[in-house]
């Protein structure tokens, strides 16, 4: 119910995080999507314990970054939860 909800909104296009090891193990999203300002922003990251602090999550979100600019993107931004240190050290 969740990826059909998630699969319809607005605005949003979301992305599975797959590896070989486990399979499908994470999603993430462009949103606040804005292509005549050549702007959008990554969000909505959900990562098993599986890809958590994993150099394939840091691969997901440089795959993510380069396929924004490669559509000719000119800003892509990823905000965390202040509250939320796990995020706050990743994007450190």
């Amino acid at each position: 119910a969740w990826v059909a909800d998630a699969a319809a909104r607005d605005g949003f296009r979301f992305f599975a995080v797959v590896t070989p090891e486990h399979g499908p193990c994470g999603v993430a999203a462009y949103l606040r999507i804005d292509p005549p300002n050549g702007v959008l922003e990554i969000g909505h990251l959900n990562f098993s314990p599986h890809l958590q602090r994993t150099p394939a999550a840091t691969e997901a979100l440089h795959l993510l970054i380069d396929h924004a600019f490669t559509l000719g993107y000119r800003r892509v931004e990823w905000k965390c939860d202040s509250r939320n240190a796990p995020s706050r050290a990743a994007a450190r």
